[in-house]
Parts: structure tokens; C-alpha cells; sequence
């Protein structure tokens, strides 16, 4: 297989030697034979309503053959973010991706508009695909999105994410003297290209979130919401002459310093698959109802949150965490009764660590 990419600011083309017979769930998809594939980059907001004459333009305006083109559009910078592997074997395989893990599609949320975060995969193969192993081809893109998009915690709150809400996939084979009648994710090829798929969305992803981010992600909360919480709940049994700034200061280095700890991310990955869990009813004799009450009858929750207070700050951490908990009880701290059933404990134990090594810092100079 040969190949050619022309590349410019905000688009780049890839023009195969030989046409391909593809299918696509691109803007000009379907089954089709194409030559020229092209990437192009729209603005964050793009949701232009005629947007299949807009890629018409585009065609047009690049002097390409419309009938054997087809478009990606995307939000990300192209050339910070394309990924290109070809890959020379008993069978060739042409990947190319552009990746973009801003905007979630689940199941139990809809959008009013297409917003071009978009994970886009182009896969071509050189060999003759029998009629079930093109159809199989874009299953093993879609299986192995969704298996990755699971696995770096992708998702809207409650609902786990199964890619973006404006993905595009295209696979297409250059026939040749291999011939080849499935490709499902056990096959040698089907395998191989679910390898290339997780490749690029776990290169994109540990590139692009910050710890901020994944944090908010995770718990619905950011940093500095840890903060001002935590600078609350201080305000409530204050140490005397102490400077408020200085507290919070103090506060926002310590949560830094945990968040460096891979054991405090483990209790928080583990809190958010719970509740993705009991949100799904399927923690087992635990039903949605009694998960959305949070139901006395799980104590689960209280065991992580102790266990995480515990090593943070021993039983000085312990007793934070129990004074924070009574204090959500009283609805005197309502955004963490507003989290769900195990993050919220997860939120109560850190911010009860760090508020009882603040007080050992003040009272005993530790």
C-alpha cells in the first residue's frame, strides 16, 4: 500500500495509490470507494446546519474528486493530536486518528448540538475482506473505543462514556492477493487494529488531562472547590489568631501533596466505579431506589471513607472525617450531601486528613 499526506494549517489530506472500498459513518459516509480521505479542522462550536454542503466546499475548494473523498471534521489541532501508524505485516495496515475526549456520549444524556470533540479512526487494510469482515472491522473500532473510552474513567456523572457524541469511524480495504473473511477482535487483524484504537486514546488521553480535570472527572468537584469547603468547615472551629489565608494556603498544599499519592486516587477510582455501579443497579441486592436514598443498609461507604481518614492522618484523621460526616448530617455542608453514595465519603475523609494535619500544625507544631 502507498500512501501521501499533504499537510496545511487546519486540514491535512491523505491520498491512497489505489481507491478502497470503505464504510463510514463519516459526514459523507456509507459505502463507497475513495481515494482521498480528508481531516479538517472546524471551530469547538462548529454545528453548521448544512454541513454536508459544507464538506462539499471543502472538497471543492481542496480540487478533490467528490466522489471519492471523504471527511473528518474535528476540533482538536491537527498536528498536535493526528496520530499515524502504518504498520507492514502479513496483511498492511493503514491507522490514522484524530483525538478529541471532551464531551462524553452516554446512554442517560443527550445534546442539543454536535460539539466536534471528536475521537476519529481511519482504518485501511491491503487485502480482499469477505462480505462479513469489513462490517467486522468497524466493530473491533467500536469495541475497542468503548472497552478504552471505559477504562480511562471516560463518562457523564453517573453513566459510563462510550465515546464522543460526534465520532467518526471509516474502514476500508485495497484488495490484493491476501484474502480475508473475518476480522473480530480475536482474529489476528481484528486484534491488531484494537491494539492500534486503545493506542491512540490512552496516548491522547495521558497527554491531555490535567490533574485538575481527571479530579473533577472523577468527583464531580475541582480543586479549588476542595479548598473553599475545607476553609468553611475550618471557620466552623477556628484556632485562634490564625490567618485565614495562610489556612487556606495550607489547605490547597496539602491536597496537592495527596493528590500526588496514587493510593488517594485508588480510593477515588474505586468510589466512582461504585457508584456508576449502584447508579446501574448492578451492585448486587442493592437496588437503584436504595442506592439514590443511600440506604443504611450499605456500610461500604463509611469503610472507605475511614479507611482512606485513617491513612491520611491515623485516628486524629478518623475523627475529622466523623466530625465532617456529622456536619453533612446536619445539612451544614450541602454540596458534599449532593454527591453520590461513595464519593461523597471518598470527599469527607480527604478533606478531614487534611483539615486534621492543619490542627496538628496550629495546636502542636507537627
Amino acid at each position: 500500500m502507498k500512501f501521501n499526506i499533504t499537510d496545511q494549517d487546519n486540514y491535512f489530506i491523505i491520498e491512497l495509490d489505489k481507491e478502497a472500498y470503505t464504510l463510514s459513518t463519516t459526514v459523507l459516509g456509507g459505502f463507497r470507494k475513495i481515494k482521498y480521505i480528508v481531516f479538517k479542522r472546524v471551530d469547538e462550536r462548529f454545528n453548521h446546519k448544512t454541513v454536508h454542503d459544507y464538506c462539499k466546499n471543502i472538497i471543492n475548494e481542496l480540487g478533490l474528486n467528490f466522489e471519492k473523498t471523504c471527511i473528518f471534521l474535528t476540533a482538536v489541532n491537527l498536528k498536535e493530536n493526528r496520530y499515524v501508524k502504518y504498520i507492514e505485516d502479513d496483511v498492511n495496515i493503514l491507522f490514522v486518528s484524530t483525538i478529541g475526549i471532551k464531551y462524553p456520549s452516554c446512554i442517560d444524556k443527550v445534546y442539543n448540538t454536535q460539539t466536534q470533540s471528536t475521537i476519529n479512526i481511519m482504518v485501511i487494510v491491503e487485502a480482499n475482506l469477505g462480505s462479513n469482515a469489513l462490517p467486522e472491522l468497524f466493530e473491533v473500532v467500536t469495541q475497542a473505543k468503548t472497552i478504552t473510552c471505559i477504562d480511562i474513567g471516560f463518562n457523564c456523572g453517573l453513566s459510563r462514556g462510550a465515546g464522543t457524541v460526534s465520532d467518526a469511524t471509516l474502514v476500508g480495504y485495497i484488495p490484493s492477493n491476501k484474502n480475508i473473511q473475518y476480522c473480530r477482535l480475536g482474529t489476528k487483524i481484528g486484534n491488531l487494529v484494537a491494539k492500534l484504537v486503545r493506542e491512540a486514546i490512552l496516548n491522547k488521553y495521558r497527554n491531555w488531562i490535567s490533574l485538575n480535570e481527571e479530579f473533577k472527572y472523577m468527583t464531580d468537584l475541582e480543586i479549588e472547590d476542595i479548598v473553599r469547603i475545607a476553609v468553611d468547615i475550618f471557620r466552623k472551629s477556628p484556632v485562634p489568631n490564625t490567618n485565614i489565608n495562610e489556612v487556606r494556603e495550607l489547605i490547597r498544599n496539602y491536597l496537592m501533596k495527596f493528590l500526588n499519592d496514587p493510593n488517594i486516587w485508588c480510593f477515588v477510582y474505586a468510589a466512582k466505579e461504585l457508584d456508576i455501579k449502584g447508579f446501574s443497579g448492578t451492585i448486587r441486592e442493592l437496588s437503584i431506589d436504595e442506592y439514590l436514598k443511600d440506604s443504611h443498609k450499605i456500610i461500604a461507604d463509611e469503610l472507605i471513607g475511614t479507611t482512606l481518614a485513617i491513612y491520611i492522618n491515623g485516628w486524629k484523621g478518623l475523627m475529622m472525617y466523623y466530625w465532617i460526616e456529622k456536619l453533612k448530617k446536619s445539612n451544614e455542608i450541602p454540596e458534599l450531601n449532593k454527591l453520590p453514595m461513595f464519593i461523597d465519603d471518598v470527599i469527607s475523609a480527604l478533606i478531614g486528613g487534611i483539615l486534621s494535619k492543619i490542627y496538628d500544625r496550629y495546636l502542636h507544631g507537627i
